[in-house]
């Protein structure tokens, strides 16, 4: 028998506008890095706002600074994130799951966002990495405007003490995923049977040799040794990329571990926030389905681009699909 090719179908839609054309218990999983004040939302996690980058500091000019503290924020999406997830689990089989990428200190508002909306969290996945920018900020500002006030001993000890010690946004180097589960019908085999989705692939293959049991612990870079050979699934190409201005481009190999663990050949992922493409190109080089959603015109023009180098794309008025 042949094996049937999957497919993916990636819109120019607002996912909003979107999701209530799904079918009822049609999709195995929701896979996606939502925009947490990267780019795309404003203030209130309004996703009419305008995303852009300025040309000479690397924040979004329309959103509460991602770099910026502010409580609102995470409340913000909490609350953002509790509507999508909310709206999207009659769409998910029952067993099926929604992953999901956060920032480190708002990963426990997402995960109330995704609990409150009915669904059981499984576990936490860390994505472990080296190569990041301090995020915490000098004080020397603050210090000049004193200096007038300060004896020049004063001065110069507090001058040298906050060489070292900064605002409290320390280098961040893993990005925790929320491992998400809709509610079972009955006992996990009869939910398989059922519906085959709600297991994890133990034995998919981690680290360096490929032989360790899968973790929630994921690396896509050499670290040492002794990390390597356990939690390793591939180092990202210097070409993967392409031309994608998208700010968070997520490395194909780890999309596609994730993938390979959590849902079988032949079932459907969404990705309500498509982006730069990898899930999707994820998804079909493991012959899984996939639909996208991209609001977003810029970033929906360069995902086909990264999808014509791997498989046949068609576009048509406002889609395109790839198999």
């Amino acid at each position: 028998m042949t094996k049937k090719l999957a497919s993916a179908t990636v819109y120019n839609v607002d996912t909003f506008d979107a999701i209530d054309k799904l079918e009822d218990n049609s999709l195995s999983a929701v896979i996606t890095d939502p925009p947490y004040f990267l780019d795309g939302m404003g203030d209130n996690w309004q996703s009419d706002m305008v995303e852009r980058k300025t040309t000479t500091k690397q924040t979004v000019t329309s959103l509460r600074s991602g770099m910026k503290f502010d409580k609102q924020q995470g409340l913000d999406f909490q609350e953002y994130m509790n509507v999508l997830a909310e709206k999207l689990l009659p769409k998910v089989k029952p067993g099926g799951w929604f992953i999901a990428f956060s920032a480190p200190r708002l990963y426990h508002r997402l995960a109330v966002g995704v609990e409150d909306a009915g669904y059981e969290i499984r576990d936490m996945w860390e994505w472990l990495y080296t190569q990041n920018q301090m995020k915490a900020m000098g004080l020397s500002r603050g210090l000049e405007k004193l200096k007038e006030d300060l004896s020049e001993k004063d001065y110069d000890k507090l001058s040298k003490d906050l060489l070292s010690w900064k605002t409290p946004q320390v280098k961040s180097c893993f990005e925790p995923i929320v491992l998400a589960q809709k509610p079972r019908e009955g006992t996990f085999l009869n939910n398989w049977l059922q519906h085959g989705i709600g297991l994890v692939n133990v034995k998919s293959g981690i680290g360096s040799a490929g032989d360790k049991d899968t973790a929630n612990v994921i690396t896509t870079d050499n670290i040492s040794d002794i990390l390597d050979s356990a939690f390793l699934v591939g180092k990202p190409t210097k070409n993967e990329k392409g031309e994608t201005t998208h700010l968070s481009v997520k490395p194909l190999e780890l999309m596609q571990h994730i993938i390979r663990n959590t849902v079988p050949e032949g079932g459907l992922i969404l990705d309500p926030f498509n982006g730069s493409g990898t899930t999707g190109i994820a998804a079909l080089l493991e012959n899984r389905n996939f639909i996208g959603y991209e609001k977003h015109p810029e970033y929906f023009g360069q995902s086909l681009i990264r999808n014509e180098k791997h498989f046949t794309v068609e576009l048509h008025e406002g889609f395109y699909t790839a198999k």
